[in-house]
């Protein structure tokens, strides 16, 4: 049953995604899809508290039947958005035709936006294991700690959420940025402290700010790029799949450096790497505002 979920809930992210971005006027459409990503990273966040808790009231089959039914009511309405936003897509090509443009997948940004998100999934997004390490071998296997470490990275990445859904013209800066500060929040990790406990807090804050400002502004800019809705499926798709295979990469890489070194050694792999992906986002200049803009643009 975990692969199915699994498989389902990869499979229908990108769909979502192209028709949130396709039910908004271009004029307004980033901002929206940056208020709803942001939304959406932060309930995804705050989701596990809520199921924990509701588990431990001894009633966690309330949770699952909950879960079920909103699903099927979402399935339904997004079936009469899909039927409508169809009439009016037929309706407006009947009208104008279809003049917008849209890069493809080898356009010289496109590659860097994908091996800069590629670079971050695999070295900044697992803060699951970073805490434990951290807790064990930072704090002298102070474990307790782990879920502190781990709420505090929650805080912040809501906090680089909301940042970015106020921020949405300038979604490339929150990309490249995020990524560089989400990295350096890593490495500062094993910066020593007369009060680790609060330092390594303030870190996991830090990097999470980061990370809510990579992912939310890679979100948006997935799901606003250019003007063909085909265009849009592929990338979302291709980051989709990126995002979830980067697990099976940097578990392999976390148990590597622990085995030549310690945690301190992973904290500063999992760091390099992400300001890697920062500086590789940077590599993308203006060409994501004018290829957004819907203007051409050579490779």
């Amino acid at each position: 049953m975990s692969l199915v979920y699994a498989t389902a809930s990869t499979v229908q992210a990108p769909g979502r995604r192209t028709v949130m971005a396709d039910l908004y006027p271009e004029e307004v459409r980033r901002r929206a899809i940056s208020s709803i990503t942001a939304y959406s990273n932060g309930a995804r966040l705050v989701a596990p508290a809520a199921a924990g808790f509701a588990l431990a009231t001894g009633y966690w089959q309330v949770w699952f039947i909950l879960d079920a039914v909103v699903c099927v009511v979402a399935a339904l309405l997004s079936s009469r958005a899909i039927k409508l936003l169809n009439i009016s897509q037929k309706e407006n090509l009947g009208k104008e035709g279809e003049t917008g443009w849209s890069p493809t997948l080898n356009t010289r940004s496109v590659r860097a936006f994908l091996v800069a998100f590629a670079a971050v999934c695999v070295f900044g997004f697992n803060i699951q294991v970073i805490a434990p390490l951290a807790a064990r071998d930072l704090l002298n296997g102070a474990e307790e700690y782990a879920g502190l470490i781990v709420s505090s990275h929650t805080l912040g990445s809501l906090l680089g959420a909301v940042l970015v859904a106020r921020a949405d013209r300038h979604l490339r800066g929150c990309y490249a940025g995020g990524s560089v500060l989400l990295g350096l929040g890593l490495i500062a990790f094993v910066i020593p402290s007369n009060a680790m406990e609060t330092m390594i807090l303030v870190c996991s804050l830090i990097a999470g700010v980061g990370r809510g400002l990579t992912l939310t502004a890679s979100s948006t800019m997935a799901s606003t790029w250019g003007e063909s809705t085909v265009f849009r499926e592929r990338l979302i798709a291709l980051t989709s799949i990126i995002f979830t295979a980067s697990n099976l990469v940097s578990a392999g890489i976390i148990s590597m450096s622990l085995a030549l070194g310690s945690s301190t050694l992973t904290l500063w792999v999992c760091g390099a790497g992400s300001v890697a992906a920062g500086l590789c986002a940077m590599m993308m200049r203006s060409k994501w505002d004018s290829e957004n803009r819907s203007e051409p643009s050579g490779p």
